[in-house]
């Protein structure tokens, strides 16, 4: 299989491998000077992070600063900083980020050197805004209605929601944080299956609000691009074509690193294969309970992989790995008993902890020549070597279990003078190839045919 990506439309634009173009890299002070740091050789590094479990996005700049901007602009964490870049050549828009700054850290200075170097920590306005405001009202309609009004008026952003199935009559907010608050509303949200299965994050796009399940569908979305680990000797060293060289340069993987593979002593802690939830009712005087297991709730989504991380019979699916006790929150006791509650915890968090957590049940860390074109929640296929001994005559070289498809569940936005790269935490819910059963086993069967895919046993 040869790496594939379809977006790259002419590596003449590129001057090497992690090339990038920047168009704005400005620091504005809020007492109204600005300095150009992508002019005078000042910047020495620029690093975001977006996360798919943080409502927030953070990163840093270096700065090696020969002007005394510290002293004469000054600079004292009240600037925002707004950059503009893309790589150039493969069809992509500059992505924007506006960041403010939140310290000055690292402040250095070498012996019989005028210039000093500092770091500025970088957050997005909407990590200082809900510091700064309380939500004290309350509000009723859709979650992700409920969710844009908070974004809209306490944290200044804009919302990309997804259309939930359900509304909430009404919920109140006792005097909370806007992301608190978020978090609260978001469990509520149920997708068309009637699960909880919603995040809400930060992105380079604003905020988001969008359901596991799209997410992670892959009938609804192809990989944007395919990274390759080739094996030493299946490497080609002179193509003696250059356009055929940056590609097969652009899509090899610089560093992989397993994060979580076959973790199933965490995915039990977590509650990933079952989780009990007793919520009580302090008005009626009541216990009600409900019980969420990894099967057969797995087989009720589309997978980026569609096999799961676990035989039905594993030893661990046995017994209640996680137990949670929590209140029903009222909104009055005088209200039906269908309109009485604003948080039935067994009516929705066990299913949540159970889909949440197979998300994250097998992550890698890779690193790639910078590409703008990637995204969070996106999903990459990535081809790693298999461990034997390379047979020229084997079609399939990599790693089919390591392999496959992956969602984009992290990305490290790093530039510096020399080149831009992106860190990317990859997930997936599951495993392409079913996990083989005793009566399948190539060992003990010895018929090929009849195989998922193990050792022969001679």
């Amino acid at each position: 299989m040869q790496p594939q990506f379809g977006s790259l439309q002419s590596v003449d634009q590129m001057t090497k491998l992690g090339d990038y173009e920047i168009a704005e890299l400005r620091l504005y002070a809020d007492s109204g000077g600005d300095v150009d740091l992508k002019e005078g050789g000042q910047f020495m590094r620029l690093s975001i992070f977006e996360d798919i479990f943080s409502p927030t996005m953070h990163g840093f700049i270096y700065i090696k600063d020969g002007q005394g901007l510290l002293n004469r602009m000054p600079i004292n964490a009240h600037e925002t900083l707004i950059s503009s870049f893309r790589t150039p050549g493969i069809g992509s828009e500059y992505v924007d980020f506006t960041m403010e700054t939140s310290k000055v850290d690292e402040r250095v200075r070498s012996l019989g050197e005028r210039a000093e170097g500092y770091k500025l920590d970088l957050v997005t306005g909407g990590a200082k805004r809900n510091l700064q405001s309380r939500v004290s009202t309350a509000l009723s309609g859709s979650p992700e209605s409920i969710i844009e009004v908070i974004c809209k008026d306490y944290l200044q952003g804009t919302l990309t929601a997804e259309k939930s199935s359900n509304d909430i009559s009404k919920f109140a907010f006792p005097n909370m944080r806007p992301l608190r608050a978020i978090r609260s509303i978001v469990p509520l949200a149920l997708n068309d299956k009637g699960q909880s299965d919603f995040l809400f994050y930060e992105d380079r796009n604003g905020y988001n609000f969008k359901s596991l399940s799209t997410i992670l569908n892959a009938n609804k979305k192809e990989p944007k691009a395919t990274y390759t680990l080739k094996p030493a000797a299946s490497r080609d060293t002179d193509t003696g074509n250059r356009n055929q060289s940056f590609l097969e340069g652009f899509t090899n993987l610089r560093e992989y690193s397993p994060i979580r593979q076959s973790d199933h002593v965490q995915s039990m802690e977590s509650g990933q294969f079952s989780t009990q939830v007793y919520s009580y009712d302090v008005w009626g005087k009541s216990v009600t309970s409900s019980t969420n297991n990894y099967y057969p709730d797995f087989r009720g989504y589309d997978r980026e992989a569609k096999h799961p991380v676990v035989p039905y019979n594993s030893r661990y699916l046995a017994g209640k790995n996680r137990i949670i006790v929590e209140p029903k929150t009222a909104k009055s006791n005088t209200d039906s008993d269908e309109q009485r509650y604003q948080s039935e915890p067994d009516k929705y968090r066990g299913s949540r902890i159970v889909l949440l957590n197979q998300m994250t049940s097998q992550q890698v860390k890779i690193m790639v020549p910078g590409n703008s074109l990637l995204e969070l929640g996106d999903h990459v296929e990535i081809l790693v070597p298999r461990a034997d001994p390379i047979d020229k005559s084997e079609p399939v070289w990599f790693d089919k279990r390591a392999s496959g498809v992956y969602t984009i569940t992290a990305i490290r936005h790093d530039i510096d003078s020399n080149e831009y790269t992106n860190t990317l935490e990859l997930s997936r819910s599951g495993i392409p190839l079913e996990y083989p059963s005793e009566s399948k086993f190539l060992g003990r069967t010895k018929q090929p045919d009849n195989a998922v895919q193990g050792v022969f046993i001679s």
